[in-house]
C-alpha cells in the first residue's frame, strides 16, 4: 500500500530547519566528507546505463564526517544517566513545538533534529514513553514506513536499539536523513536491487554473500508500506539471530522503502570509539580528529567486525 509523497511536509522541514538554525536553536555545519576504502566492505555495482554493462565500480565503503555539533548534544547513557551535562529538557517527552512538524498515525511524532549532520535530519519517537531497549513493534514499523512514503525524496530511517547499540537516549525513537545519492554513498543492502532483485525475496543471508564482516540480514518487502508484513520479517529475522547467537538484546535496524537490515550487537565501540546503525554500514558521523583516529588504529573494518557479531556464512554455520 504506497500513498502520495507530502511535499507540504518535506517543504515545512526545510524551511523550519533553516528557520531555527539561523536563530540559533539547531545546530548544523556543513562538513567535509572523506572517503576510504577499506578491505573486506567493499560494495561493487553497474554503472549507469549509458555505460557497458560488463564494467563495475567499487564505491568506497567508509565515509567520515568530523561533526562539530556533537560537541554540543548532552550524551544520556539508555540507563538514564546523563554524563557531563547539566539535565537538559527531554527532548521527546516534552518536545519544543516548534521542532514538532507532524503527528504520525496515532502513535508517533515527527521532529527535527536538533544536533544535525545533513539537512534535514529527523525524528520520529512515541508519543509516550517506550524505552530504547525494546525491539520495534507493529506500531513503530507502520509509523517509519509512512514517514518515508511521505516524504517523498528517498530518506534512510534507522534505530539503534539498546545501549550497546550506540544508542544515547532511553527514550524510544528512531531517525531519518536522506539518502545519499548512489555517486556519494551505497548502502550495501542496495547491492542486490542494483542487481535486478525481485521484491519480497527474502536474503535472509548471511551478509558475507556482500562482503560485509559481521552478521546481518536483510529483507525485502513484498508490499512497501505493509506494516504487518514487514513487522513480521523483522521479528523472524531477530528470531533467527537469536537462535543462532544466542540473547540478543542490543541490535541495529537500518530501513529504506525497498529494504531492511538487522545487525547484532555486542559492543558499542571500543575506547571511545563508537558506531551507530549508519556506522555500522560505513557511514561514520565523528564528534573530532581523535576520534577519527581511533577508526585508523582498530582497523575501520576491523572495529566493526569488533563491535558486531561474527559474520554468519549460513543460519546455524559460523563463518
Amino acid at each position: 500500500m504506497q500513498q502520495s509523497p507530502d511535499q507540504d511536509l518535506l517543504r515545512l522541514a526545510e524551511e523550519r530547519f533553516d528557520q531555527l538554525l539561523g536563530d540559533g536553536r539547531l545546530f548544523y555545519r556543513d562538513s567535509a566528507v572523506e572517503r576510504v576504502q577499506h578491505k573486506g566492505f567493499d560494495v561493487s555495482l553497474s554503472l549507469p546505463r549509458t555505460t557497458p554493462r560488463k564494467t563495475l565500480l567499487t564505491y568506497p565503503q567508509f565515509q567520515f564526517r568530523v561533526v562539530p555539533a556533537f560537541n554540543a548534544k548532552p550524551m544520556p547513557s539508555v540507563s538514564g544517566s546523563l554524563i557531563g551535562h547539566k539535565k537538559e529538557r527531554d527532548p521527546f517527552g516534552d518536545p519544543e513545538e516548534d521542532f514538532v512538524l507532524a503527528q504520525i498515525k496515532d502513535t508517533h511524532l515527527l521532529q527535527l533534529n536538533k544536533f544535525c549532520t545533513v539537512r534535514p535530519q529527523f525524528i520520529l519517537h512515541t508519543k509516550e514513553f517506550a524505552s530504547q531497549n525494546d525491539d520495534l513493534d507493529e506500531a513503530d514499523i507502520a509509523a517509519a514506513f509512512d514517514v518515508l512514503e511521505k516524504l517523498g525524496q528517498p530518506q534512510v530511517c534507522f534505530y539503534n536499539c539498546g545501549e550497546e547499540s550506540g544508542a544515547s537516549q532511553q527514550y524510544k525513537h528512531m531517525q531519518l536523513i536522506p539518502k545519499p545519492s548512489g555517486d556519494e554513498f551505497v548502502f550495501f543492502p542496495d547491492k542486490p536491487m542494483l542487481k535486478g532483485l525481485t521484491p519480497g525475496q527474502d536474503i535472509k543471508l548471511p551478509a558475507t554473500a556482500l562482503d560485509v564482516p559481521y552478521a546481518c540480514l536483510i529483507a525485502y518487502p513484498d508490499h512497501k508500506g505493509a506494516a504487518t508484513e514487514i513487522y513480521a520479517q523483522y521479528q523472524d529475522m531477530l528470531t533467527q539471530l537469536q537462535n543462532h547467537f544466542g540473547s540478543i538484546v542490543a541490535h541495529n535496524v537500518i530501513m529504506t522503502i525497498d529494504w531492511v537490515c538487522v545487525i547484532p550487537r555486542q559492543h558499542r565501540g571500543q575506547d571511545g570509539v563508537f558506531a551507530n546503525s549508519l556506522g555500522m554500514m560505513g557511514m561514520v558521523w565523528v564528534k573530532d580528529a581523535e576520534e577519527r583516529a581511533g577508526w585508523e588504529k582498530f582497523g575501520m573494518t576491523e572495529h566493526l567486525s569488533a563491535i558486531g557479531y561474527p559474520p554468519i556464512l549460513e543460519l546455524g554455520q559460523k563463518k
